[in-house]
């Protein structure tokens, strides 16, 4: 697994860029060798140590040739998935093992890291990118805004458009 220094892409409009549905990640699994297999913490408990940040779904990751596995955590298409991942990224950067941290030691195995993904991310390679570009796409905050406006707008008029072929209907009921 390859992981490249954290620069965020910015937008033409100067925003940084996540990937979406929002999600996170988390290095340096814990894991036991026994035999030839690899053995680390279930999805079903990671989830729940991680339950403040309310993660929807968890995903772990593995390379057994370097024996590094991460999880991919899922977080909600709202704007409180994004209140729960960025308090998942604070929660790892006020420790020190946040993704700069990571960086900054040389990627050593000594504990857990975590941060929010990001473009850089998801151009990287090995197992994070690809599951990252299965699962989600890259914009910014104010892209997921304006998709919000513009599907609140579609069913504004949807409404519209039912209440006034209701009214015309009454009408010629009523007529």
């Amino acid at each position: 697994m390859q992981i490249v220094d954290y620069k965020p892409k910015m937008t033409k409009s100067d925003e940084e860029v996540f990937v979406w549905p929002w999600m996170g990640i988390m290095v340096n699994l814990q894991y036991e060798l026994k035999g030839e297999k690899y053995f680390w913490e279930s999805e079903e408990r990671l989830r729940a140590q991680l339950s403040r940040f309310r993660p929807l779904q968890v995903t772990i990751l593995g390379d057994d040739k370097d024996q590094t596995f991460c999880a991919i955590i899922k977080f909600a298409k709202d704007w409180s998935g994004l209140k729960d991942a960025l308090a998942f990224e604070k929660h790892f950067i006020v420790e020190q093992y946040g993704k700069t941290d990571w960086i900054k030691i040389n990627r050593r195995k000594d504990n857990l890291y975590g941060w929010l993904a990001r473009s850089d991310d998801y151009t990287s390679s090995g197992p994070i990118e690809q599951h990252l570009r299965e699962n989600g796409d890259l914009r910014s905050v104010g892209d997921v805004e304006r998709e919000g406006m513009q599907e609140t707008d579609k069913c504004g008029a949807h409404y519209a458009r039912q209440i006034r072929g209701n009214k015309l209907s009454h009408e010629r009921i009523g007529a």
